[in-house]
């Protein structure tokens, strides 16, 4: 009898593109940003800000019980095709470029936009200036168009 696991393919380009056009809506509504639906999509983008952030993506190659095995070598081969995450890194470098410009610091801007993402779930306890709103509303934007 063999093993075999049947593998879905990776939709996590398309599914960060449709968070973050969700998100970009829920600042022109900020109270649906708050219904327990919303969730999920918030925290997924907090998420990948926090990885893009401390640079900590990651793929294990192997599939199944074999992602369980010790690396014959220190260094695993992925080709593009099998990162989920290049894209996505890809896309949140150039979003944060076009919305927040060259003089701010990819780190500054994720800490900014992760604090507006929290200003959206927690209501009216964090004061935020429009000037920050604005400018997360174009990032999540153009993260949406860019992948």
């Amino acid at each position: 009898m063999s093993v075999v696991t049947v593998q879905s393919q990776d939709k996590s380009n398309f599914l960060c593109k449709r968070f973050a056009a969700m998100a970009s809506d829920y600042f022109d509504a900020p109270s649906e940003a708050r219904t327990p639906a919303a969730q999920v999509p918030l925290e997924n983008l907090f998420r990948v800000l926090e990885m893009f952030r401390n640079n900590t993506f990651f793929d294990e190659p192997r599939k199944g019980v074999f992602a369980f095995e010790k690396p014959k070598t220190s260094k695993l081969s992925l080709s593009k095709e099998d990162s989920w995450h290049v894209d996505i890194k890809d896309a949140v470098h150039r979003s944060i470029e076009a919305s927040f410009g060259k003089n701010v610091g990819e780190a500054e801007a994720v800490v900014e936009l992760q604090n507006t993402l929290r200003w959206l779930v927690v209501p009216g306890d964090l004061p935020l200036q429009e000037e920050k709103v604005i400018r997360a509303k174009k990032f999540f934007g153009q993260l949406s168009n860019a992948l």
